[in-house]
């Protein structure tokens, strides 16, 4: 995949990640906040392998 698209996926992952851990905050529902965090863990971790991935390509 080429570094613009690269980019443009890990910083949608960021956005995400950064949008649940708001919604997160405000949330009561301890059943919705399991779902939350689940989402904020997906985010991340996809966050860091494109982060990984672009320092391998360099």
């Amino acid at each position: 995949m080429n570094s613009f698209m690269c980019k443009i996926k890990n910083e949608w992952h960021y956005f995400r990640m950064r949008y649940h851990e708001q919604l997160l905050e405000s949330c009561l529902d301890q059943h919705l906040k399991g779902k939350i965090t689940k989402k904020i863990s997906y985010h991340k971790t996809r966050c860091y392998a494109g982060a990984a991935h672009k320092l391998a390509e360099d």
